[in-house]
């Protein structure tokens, strides 16, 4: 079986075993533990889970961006093989022109006192080297890339003067100015109504397999992570609790919470009156119960729960799970 942390042909982003702790009352807290995925060129992997379940601290980890407060304390990020460090002045370095992250918040990532153009040309001649005049037919290709129309006069607009949805494409334009081999969603499409939602996943997806990007989709949404990704882990309190190919978790999850985010969305197809919300919330790093984290918001947990850190483990050819009652989990 294929570990859940190694691409499937060796290329691509790997992450294994991140660990990231932030400053807590007696010491330190994990907020991402032993967290490991993997997104081959071409592939998109979702992380989904709750606010507060690690999904953002694990994209900034892997971008080496995590706030001065946290620090990776275990765990290594390899992309087409080479190792890339959390810390030192190297570790940006090296991902630069490697690893684009794109923001939820366009009008916030964007600098609203400059045009959209000269910021993605900043990037094409800084990071990727480009001359004056390659920079500006790169900047005017990119634009044109991500479906901006008129892209000679849009590279002269200043953010607010874009709708929502272009904003949201010119902050790919500007992750795409290096040429990365990986692309790294954080949530991208929150702020944006159903239709250019739609537009923008549609994108997203054809750039990945025309730019053979390794893609890791971060969001709340499963019906977005469905639409993007083949594979999909789940996570809890800092951890995965489930991975494997996004139809089949999402179709028959194998994880009690991964059910319980399933049940809490509203679906217009199901019998149920109502979504049913998880009872409880995520616990805070630090105050983590002893053995499954979920186990005291969970229907099927029992006292052996409660006792040890539960393994992650496979069932079947391609599913991994951390949960003793993984076959006692109904279908949604």
């Amino acid at each position: 079986m294929t570990d859940p942390g190694s691409p499937a042909n060796g290329s691509g982003l790997q992450v294994q075993g991140l660990t990231v702790t932030v400053p807590a009352a007696g010491g330190r807290a994990e907020v991402v533990h032993d967290v490991s995925f993997a997104a081959a060129h071409g592939e998109a992997i979702g992380l989904v889970g709750e606010s507060g379940s690690g999904k953002s601290m694990t994209l900034r980890a892997t971008m080496a961006l995590l706030p001065r407060v946290a620090s990776a304390d275990a765990g290594t990020v390899v992309l087409d093989g080479q190792p890339l460090p959390f810390e030192g002045r190297r570790a940006r370095t090296l991902r630069r022109g490697r690893i684009a992250l794109v923001f939820q918040d366009a009008a916030s990532a964007l600098d609203p006192v400059r045009t959209v153009g000269s910021q993605i040309a900043e990037v094409a001649q800084h990071v990727a080297g480009l001359g004056r005049a390659d920079t500006r037919a790169r900047t005017l290709e990119l634009l044109e890339l991500v479906g901006i129309r008129d892209p000679a006069w849009r590279a002269r607009s200043y953010p607010h003067e874009l709708s929502g949805g272009m904003r949201q494409r010119a902050m790919l334009a500007v992750a795409l100015a290096a040429q990365p081999a990986a692309l790294l969603c954080d949530e991208p499409t929150t702020a944006l109504d159903v239709t250019v939602q739609a537009q923008v996943l549609a994108l997203i997806g054809e750039l990945r397999h025309r730019l053979s990007l390794a893609v890791v989709f971060v969001s709340h949404d499963l019906a977005v992570i469905r639409q993007v990704c083949e594979q999909v882990s789940v996570m809890y309190a800092g951890r995965i609790v489930e991975t494997g190919p996004t139809a089949a978790i999402l179709d028959r999850p194998r994880h009690p919470y991964t059910r319980g985010l399933l049940e809490a969305v509203v679906d217009l197809d199901s019998s149920r009156a109502m979504p049913e919300p998880i009872p409880g919330m995520v616990p805070e790093p630090g105050s983590l119960p002893p053995g499954c984290p979920f186990a005291p918001r969970c229907p099927l947990a029992g006292p052996e729960c409660s006792v040890a850190e539960i393994p992650f483990e496979p069932i079947g050819a391609e599913r991994w799970v951390a949960c003793l009652h993984h076959d006692l989990v109904p279908a949604p």
